[in-house]
């Protein structure tokens, strides 16, 4: 068989070890392929193969007649063929990496078929080269080629060599215990904070001095700056840790508001003045309400503490960053020296189980938290949203925000989502997007950012403390309606229908979110 008329798949062939008779391999290979035999260059004998089999297989008597009759019997094939879709062949080895397919035969190989199956991955690769020559020169002619360099194996965790057990498998499947584990929270706080003794690690109940991320204000941003010039300070302290986003009441044109809205004109002229003369950055009214700005715009980033002079921060949870709100003095104390004071809270842990239903949002979710959960249970607490992999990838990353947002209605001071594949997909696709359009956006989403987001991904430590656990199955929910009156009563949309309540007055409002998909 002429070496250019070979299948460019098997020129060079990456085998597994050699466990299996490559001379064996090779008469059969000629009898289906041609009546030149395929000279496979190799180190092994078969004496070697055999001892190999055995262990693999103890109950099964290895013969070199056995091997040689059930090879040449066509106990393997080389190359592809139609009837391999139609399903006519028993099984595909595709351990080898040129085709080579099992043939159905007699009950006596299953063993051998099994255990090659199951120690395949166990063995060390190396690169052997597929020659064509006459059958009169091969008898003599042995190479080996091998390769020293590392290549990925194909195999289960524990069909390789360093986990000879299930019990060492088991036992290397632990996950490190860490001296004092931290929740997520308590992590990113830890970051955040300054002044630490030396090996102190942040607990909830902890009184802590931060220096956040990111300071957001809206239309308080004026009383913020008279309490800022009201304790001396005449500079920020820096510029790039603040962000002033003008949004509530900007649309409010009822006449009996007229008034009011122009002395909102005059101070939002005062405050971007303000804000030009110290370089901070300023959006407008009408840009955007001043989460979602902070979130879109790359401001509030995952893994970081971002802290707003807003009830709803929260909402900066959906994407994994703890955010939390502050008071105005607060605001103030961060603008004149990057700095303000919290206390860890009790920290609480919801776990998601089953998957969200379609039709049904995240502000069904959080609503149903509330009237479900309404004696105060995690009030002032901080909460950790978790689940697994499969649960959360039923939750979008804008459903994520809205009940994020919302764990202020909850009484919750926190609503903390974990940084997840499904977020960092939502920041890819945002990076890119920020990329091609030249966007300013781009210089905080990139994909450079993102990477090092990765390698310093923080996660909750498992035996981590927590003060509470609750539990829901978003399987069980379907559209909610809140109240009367309070958030705390919670009323399935279905439930509702059959009362024929009617509608005299609806408002669309924006308050907690903007998005397109709400």
């Amino acid at each position: 068989m002429d070496s250019d008329k070979l299948p460019r798949h098997i020129r060079h062939v990456n085998f597994p070890g050699v466990s299996v008779s490559i001379q064996e391999l090779m008469d059969a290979l000629a009898k289906h392929g041609g009546e030149d035999k395929l000279q496979f260059l190799r180190e092994e004998t078969i004496p070697e193969l055999e001892r190999i089999l055995r262990s693999w297989a103890p109950d099964f008597d290895v013969t070199n007649q056995m091997l040689r009759n059930k090879l040449g019997g066509k106990l393997f094939d080389c190359g592809p063929k139609p009837a391999l879709s139609t399903g006519k062949y028993a099984s595909k080895a595709s351990f080898l990496p040129f085709t080579v397919n099992f043939y159905p035969c007699s009950t006596e190989l299953t063993s051998l078929r099994r255990a090659v199956a199951l120690n395949i991955g166990r063995l060390q690769q190396r690169q052997f080269i597929v020659r064509s020559r006459p059958a009169s020169q091969t008898a003599h002619v042995v190479r080996t080629y091998t390769s020293t360099a590392p290549r990925r194996q194909y195999a289960f965790h524990s069909q390789m060599e360093n986990i000879p057990n299930a019990a060492e498998l088991l036992a290397s499947q632990k996950p490190a215990v860490v001296d004092n584990p931290q929740t997520l929270t308590e992590k990113i706080v830890q970051r955040y904070a300054v002044g630490l003794a030396p090996g102190k690690k942040v607990k909830a109940g902890d009184y802590v001095t931060i220096r956040p991320h990111a300071c957001m204000t809206h239309d308080n941003t004026w009383p913020v700056a008279k309490k800022f010039m009201n304790i001396g300070a005449t500079k920020i302290h820096d510029n790039s840790q603040l962000v002033f986003a003008i949004d509530h009441d900007v649309q409010n044109k009822a006449d009996t508001n007229l008034l009011k809205y122009r002395q909102w004109v005059f101070i939002n002229m005062r405050i971007e003045d303000f804000a030009r003369t110290h370089g901070v950055v300023f959006y407008p009214p009408g840009h955007g309400i001043g989460h979602q700005v902070m979130v879109e715009e790359g401001y509030a980033w995952p893994g970081t503490m971002t802290v707003a002079s807003d009830s709803h921060s929260p909402m900066y949870g959906g994407i994994g960053a703890l955010g939390t709100a502050i008071v105005r003095s607060d605001a103030a104390s961060v603008w004149a020296t990057s700095r303000t004071w919290w206390q860890v809270p009790n920290i609480a842990r919801i776990t998601f189980t089953g998957i969200l239903p379609p039709g049904t949002t995240g502000k069904d979710v959080i609503v149903a938290l509330c009237g479900l959960f309404n004696q105060d249970e995690v009030l002032n607490h901080a909460i950790e949203f978790t689940g697994s992999e499969e649960t959360l990838r039923s939750i979008p990353i804008n459903d994520r925000l809205t009940i994020a947002n919302m764990t202020t209605e909850f009484g919750a001071l926190s609503g903390l989502f974990p940084i997840d594949d499904m977020l960092i997909s939502w920041y890819r696709a945002k990076a890119t997007t920020a990329a091609m359009l030249d966007s300013s956006t781009a210089s905080r989403i990139n994909h450079k950012r993102i990477d090092e987001l990765l390698e310093n991904k923080l996660t909750a430590d498992p035996g981590a403390t927590f003060a509470k656990e609750l539990y829901i199955n978003l399987s069980t929910l379907s559209p909610f309606i809140a109240g009367p009156n309070s958030v705390k009563v919670a009323t399935p949309l279905k439930d509702l229908e059959s009362q024929d309540i009617p509608v005299n007055k609806a408002y669309v409002t924006r308050l907690m979110y903007q998005l397109a998909s709400s």
